[in-house]
């Protein structure tokens, strides 16, 4: 049962994208937990364009690889397979999972659209 696990991995890595581009989450819990100062919570409750999701806040105000890096699904799922892949020293079908986690992150966004 090898490819259930792969397909966990995919669908976990797919559900932490989803979290950090479509979410508040992380602002929430970085209130939540004391760490304002260091996710810069309070320049993004001040920003002047009220549109901005927290991702595209850092990346317009701290445009640096990093922030161009976290704002991209397709860039940051590949990491975030390749430090699992790292983690459990198993590269193998490591192509297949990083296109099985954009799909599953795609088809997510389309439902939660509709919904």
């Amino acid at each position: 049962m090898w490819y259930l696990d792969y397909i966990n991995h995919c669908f976990f890595i797919a559900f932490i994208i989803l979290i950090w581009l479509k979410t508040e989450a992380v602002l929430e819990y970085a209130k939540l937990f004391g760490l304002s100062s260091i996710f810069k919570v309070e320049d993004f409750q001040r920003r002047e364009i009220s549109e901005l999701s927290y991702p595209q806040f850092l990346l317009v105000n701290y445009d640096n690889f990093i922030t161009r890096l976290v704002n991209c699904p397709i860039c940051l799922g590949f990491w975030l397979n390749v430090i699992l892949c790292v983690h459990y020293e198993d590269f193998s079908f490591f192509f297949v999972k990083n296109i099985l986690t954009i799909l599953i992150y795609s088809i997510t966004c389309v439902i939660i659209k509709k919904v």
